[in-house]
């Protein structure tokens, strides 16, 4: 459970505030390499928050260009990282049932209809 703290984005915000702070207290008082070392401790947590954005943006354009070849057999793993990976991963995985059950729906109804 610790290991997945770790992953997620309240672990990664809560570096980048406290590095805020540290870099705000090392300019206030004048501490050129605390200032350095907090600055890079703040374009570490900057960075880590980037690459959580990234992974769940590439993790919806993958949905989607699923969606736009009509391949609704994915599923992401729902055993992820950190809680909130976790949760990502099952609503993308309950659009998809719902975008396939629709589209079975229409196909039914289409069949119907002719």
């Amino acid at each position: 459970m610790l290991k997945g703290f770790f992953y997620g984005l309240t672990c990664r915000l809560l570096l980048f505030t406290v590095a805020t702070v540290a870099v705000t207290w090392c300019v206030i008082n004048q501490l050129g390499w605390w200032l350095i070392l907090s600055g890079c401790i703040w374009l570490y947590a900057c960075r880590l928050i980037y690459l959580l954005y990234r992974q769940n943006a590439r993790k919806i354009a993958f949905m989607f260009d699923a969606i736009d070849n009509s391949d609704y057999a994915f599923q992401y793993a729902t055993r992820g990282r950190s809680l909130s990976d976790k949760l990502v991963s099952e609503s993308l995985n309950r659009i998809t049932r719902i975008l396939f059950q629709a589209k079975a729906e229409a196909v039914q109804k289409e069949n119907i209809m002719s």
